[in-house]
């Protein structure tokens, strides 16, 4: 995967955002986040062209958006363990029964997507849909190699910009937040 060498150099850090819609939330990130190279994966066309945009007149050299399938892109593009930071928000939950094999966070997706999370590396999920929520995590837990963290590890939104309530306005008061990571390696007894 093109990046624009902080992972390669081991000097900084990978964050992505699958779902990364028109780019707000992944630009305050990048702003927070200046050494770091954030990835937005955004599936519409006229959003990462919107966010793209948005970046560029923003100069956020650090933020970079891909037009694809998140399955693919981190089936095929991400490299094993290059991703310091992974971020879900509110993910297309397809309710009818038909389309409920068209969810993204399911768990063969997951196996992939701790394949390029480094050990340790966080998952943050939110949702607004309380038995998607469950679906989730029950599928999370299906994943040896993740874990799951209480959900007071949400990072503090306060230095996001715009509060959740701005930047969804027709939110639901019930969000639920699942913290996930990708397990550590665990020395051997006697290392």
């Amino acid at each position: 995967m093109p990046h624009n060498g902080a992972s390669s150099s081991g000097e900084g850090r990978v964050l992505i955002e699958i779902g990364s819609r028109r780019g707000g939330f992944l630009a305050h990130l990048a702003e927070r986040n200046p050494d770091a190279e954030c990835i937005g994966i955004e599936y519409r066309a006229t959003w990462a062209r919107e966010a793209r945009e948005s970046a560029r007149r923003r100069g956020l050299d650090n933020l970079r958006y891909i037009c694809a399938d998140a399955r693919e892109v981190v089936r095929h593009l991400l490299m094993p363990e290059e991703v310091d930071e992974v971020y879900v928000l509110f993910p297309d939950p397809w309710h009818k029964k038909r389309h409920l094999p068209r969810r993204l966070l399911q768990p063969g997706f997951l196996r992939d997507l701790s394949r390029i999370m480094k050990r340790g590396a966080p998952l943050y999920i939110l949702t607004d849909i309380a038995d998607y929520a469950r679906c989730i995590e029950r599928d999370l837990l299906e994943v040896a190699d993740l874990e799951p963290l209480p959900e007071s590890l949400w990072p503090d939104e306060s230095d996001w910009g715009p509060s959740r309530k701005d930047r969804y306005p027709r939110l639901p008061e019930e969000v639920v937040i699942r913290v996930f990571r990708r397990r550590p390696v665990h020395l051997a007894a006697g290392s």
